[in-house]
């Protein structure tokens, strides 16, 4: 599995379901590690605010190449102790689709399943991925991405539990003079 595919597949899932805390940039000390060993990565990071108080995150990810199978466990923990995160796996086949699946916890400690998939096509790539909450209620992203012939043009849906969703359309050209981005959203369903 490369890392780009890894790290679209996760992002489609971020349906908030950590949150960062807000402080200027210039007030902020991080500090970052990463071990690495055959098949398995383990990351630490942390970052304090000007305020001296200091949220956490961890990542630990597994991949085996003989069954294209991998884990992955994440969390963040913030300055009052509460956490975030999750626990799953995932799967390649051989056609270069993926799937992910697994539980993850929230700050204000609801639980809940995840399951993504992403698939190539002849023109780029489709995904699909979803959040139920331990009361049943589901809330999805979908995403197609679409190479063009100066670019690229990425449409991504997110729907929330309620159905208010949001569409955001990024249309990426190249000239010989720079590139051009250009982004829509629109919004639909419950205010």
């Amino acid at each position: 599995m490369t890392r780009t595919t890894t790290h679209a597949l996760f992002g489609l899932l971020a349906l908030s379901l950590f949150a960062a805390l807000v402080t200027p940039a210039e007030a902020r000390t991080r500090s970052r590690s990463t071990e690495r060993q055959h098949g398995s990565t383990h990351r630490e990071s942390s970052t304090t605010n000007n305020r001296g108080q200091t949220t956490t995150r961890t990542a630990d990810r597994t991949w085996d190449r003989n069954t294209r199978t991998g884990t992955v466990a994440t969390q963040t923990t913030l300055p009052d102790g509460r956490t975030a995160g999750r626990e799953g796996t995932v799967q390649r086949q051989p056609d270069g689709s993926t799937s992910s699946q697994g539980t993850y916890h929230r700050f204000n400690g609801q639980t809940g399943t995840y399951h993504a998939t992403s698939q190539k096509t002849e023109t780029g790539r489709v995904s699909h991925a979803e959040r139920t909450s331990a009361d049943g209620r589901t809330a999805t992203v979908d995403s197609t991405r679409i190479r063009t012939e100066d670019g690229f043009n990425r449409t991504t849906t997110k729907t929330a539990a309620n159905g208010h969703s949001v569409t955001k359309e990024v249309d990426v050209s190249k000239t010989d003079t720079g590139t051009t981005r250009t982004v829509t959203r629109t919004h639909s369903g419950v205010n």
